[in-house]
């Protein structure tokens, strides 16, 4: 580990430093490309405008079959992976892989028809962030000729033998796809790694034990570690779970343990935190659920729980959450209660107008009613409503309750109504959509071309987007989010952006973060911002999907928190040299987890004792999210899948 006496570089340098790919494919003959004819392909993995246009400008080096350097030339960015191929024989040279994405048909029947054996590839990195660069700028990584080659119509491979001897020493080892292709000792993420956020001196405080590291000096996180094994009591009275202060928030996932679990609850299944007071809570079997009916108190019940985040910040704001959205608001498949005696519908703070047009999407209707369906509102409170068949008609009389409606707003068969944004908040079922295509732009050739004033990467006016106004302003370091479940992955989001701006137009504006949302539906997922800006206004915009199709479904619930958590997971630490127990002297441990004033590491021969001292390092999970975590998104080494069909963003 780096000693912090001789830093590797300085905070400037950290924010400074940037490396590029460069790759040039030196073509057996003249091919016409969407750029026009050439013989040579020049490419970066740089995906950034510099001077004013996406891609990198730099000189071609004096090496074969490179005769002379020649002027500046644009590199274009295309997103390729490479591994090493390890050769059998110790006499044999290592070869390397290029797989590249392959996006539409015209560039495959394009590359298919180049007679590739044989062909010279180059392969250097150069540094973007000097001002006038030259041949000499850069570090060449791999001379090679084409061995063989397989192209598809979603990706081409090429597999090179090399003229370089030292090809394992010159690339790094690892093969790349899901992760990062760097690792921390590169010359791409050093200068992050050895930041002065990212690796401090710090005190052991007392209490501390073998696997668990507290200090005064651990602010850097905010959360509170979970409950594990927490003595509670149960009253089936009341139907409520006492722990005094105990900090949960509606929402938030708990289970039981003891020698009898209350009656009504099984034992390590998650239930949902409703109702919640300052010393007691209720369970539900969803998030904004029913409370669950205790039919005992049980014996030495015992709680377990996922970290406490704090305060949720989006619960107690109006409208569900949504201040502002880039479409309406309204309901989908929502769960609704039919009054069979007076003939009304029930949605607790509907917002209905008269005369809006839903229709019923699922459930046993009663006589007089039926499934997709347009009907029209007529309101009575703001909970109930009655149903009209058309906007002039009168009121409809419904035989009986029906059984499991669900209601949903729009005139059935409509994508393009004023009630496409879904509700996101916590305590809802309800999701928020989109389905107005032209948020997307223009099909062309397999490419969503979106309009002018959304273009750019990291622009809070690309569609679709959410905000949220939480008052006054909030450093908002730990996001929920969970997107829709029970739906094919192809409808599923993946990757959002996260702005803060002081104004409510977003005039002026910060872009926080990225982040990509697994594939997989219905579960919360924490977004980390750890060094997030302390802004009155929060903007959540899609970049792009699991899949080229346009769905309906978009998030289901957002839940923001001021109080960082994990912020050294992935990390680790080293006891000084000089630390008081002569045991621990230069002992290293990886963290586990991290919360306000402690870490988790793996187990130690001892327990430190107070002010006993150690250096802790962030660790990197080598994730488009980890990096982005880091604000060195940029520096991103791989990438998630090769598409067929891509949205420009």
């Amino acid at each position: 580990m780096k000693s912090l006496s001789s830093p590797v570089t300085s905070a400037i340098a950290a924010s400074q430093v940037g490396v590029c790919e460069l790759m040039d494919i030196y073509l057996r003959s003249t091919i016409t490309t969407p750029a026009g004819s050439s013989d040579t392909l020049r490419l970066c993995n740089l995906d950034q405008e510099l001077n004013g246009s996406r891609g990198f400008s730099f000189f071609k080096p004096k090496v074969d079959p490179e005769t002379d350097q020649g002027t500046a030339t644009t590199y274009t960015f295309w997103p390729w992976k490479r591994e090493t191929v390890k050769a059998e024989g110790t006499s044999t040279n290592d070869k390397l892989r290029i797989t590249a994405s392959n996006v539409t048909t015209e560039w495959a029947q394009m590359l298919a028809d180049v007679d590739w054996q044989d062909t010279y590839f180059i392969l250097r990195k150069a540094l973007h962030t000097i001002a006038s660069p030259t041949a000499d700028d850069c570090a060449i990584l791999f001379i090679g000729q084409v061995d063989s080659y397989v192209v598809t119509n979603e990706t081409i491979t090429f597999t090179l033998s090399n003229n370089l001897a030292n090809l394992a020493a010159e690339l790094p080892s690892e093969n790349m796809h899901t992760t990062c292709r760097f690792r921390w000792a590169d010359d791409q993420c050093t200068a992050i790694r050895f930041h002065e956020n990212n690796y401090k001196s710090k005190t052991v405080g007392s209490s501390s034990s073998t696997t668990r590291i507290k200090s005064a000096d651990l602010t850097e996180d905010g959360a509170t570690r979970r409950y594990e094994g927490q003595s509670v009591t149960a009253d089936s009275t009341t139907d409520k779970i006492t722990l005094s202060a105990h900090g949960l928030n509606n929402g938030d996932r708990v289970y039981f343990g003891g020698t009898a679990v209350p009656g009504g609850l099984t034992a390590a299944t998650w239930y949902y935190v409703v109702n919640k007071g300052t010393n007691d809570f209720q369970l539900a079997t969803t998030a904004g659920g029913s409370a669950i009916n205790l039919t005992s108190n049980g014996t030495s019940v015992t709680l377990y729980s996922e970290t406490l985040y704090g305060a949720d910040l989006v619960a107690p704001l109006a409208d569900a959450a949504i201040t502002a959205s880039s479409q309406a608001s309204g309901w989908g498949s929502q769960s609704v209660t039919l009054n069979g005696t007076y003939s009304f519908v029930t949605l607790t703070g509907h917002g209905f107008s008269l005369n809006d047009p839903f229709y019923f999407d699922s459930g046993t209707p009663p006589s007089g009613l039926a499934l997709n369906t347009t009907y029209y509102v007529q309101p009575f409170t703001v909970d109930t409503f009655g149903v009209k068949a058309s906007v002039s008609g009168s009121l409809k009389v419904f035989g009986g309750a029906g059984s499991s409606m669900k209601l949903t707003s729009g005139a059935y068969g409509s994508v393009s109504g004023s009630y496409e944004s879904f509700r996101v908040r916590l305590t809802d079922p309800n999701y928020w959509k989109f389905s107005d295509s032209a948020d997307w732009g223009t099909l062309d050739n397999g490419y969503y071309q979106i309009p002018d004033a959304q273009s750019g990467l990291a622009n809070p006016a690309l569609k679709p987007w959410i905000q949220f106004d939480f008052g006054s302003a909030k450093a908002v370091k730990t996001w929920l989010i969970s997107t829709v479940a029970d739906v094919k992955l192809e409808e599923l989001i993946r990757t959002i952006a996260v702005f803060s701006s002081s104004s409510s137009t977003f005039t002026t504006f910060r872009h926080e973060c990225w982040f990509e949302i697994p594939p997989r539906g219905g579960q919360f997922y924490e977004m980390l911002i750890p060094e997030a800006d302390s802004a009155r206004y929060w903007r959540i915009c899609i970049r792009n999907r699991w899949a080229a199709s346009l769905f309906y479904s978009g998030l289901a619930k957002v839940r923001a928190f001021e109080s960082g958590v994990h912020y050294w997971a992935s990390g680790r630490i080293k006891f000084a040299s000089n630390t008081t127990t002569t045991a621990l002297r230069n002992v290293t441990r990886m963290i586990k987890e991290s919360y306000t004033g402690e870490v988790v590491v793996g187990a130690l021969d001892t327990a430190p004792a107070n002010g006993d001292t150690f250096v802790i390092e962030r660790g990197c999970p080598r994730t488009f999210n980890g990096c982005n975590e880091r604000r060195n998104a940029e520096n991103f080494g791989g990438f998630l899948d090769l598409p067929t069909q891509t949205v420009i963003r």
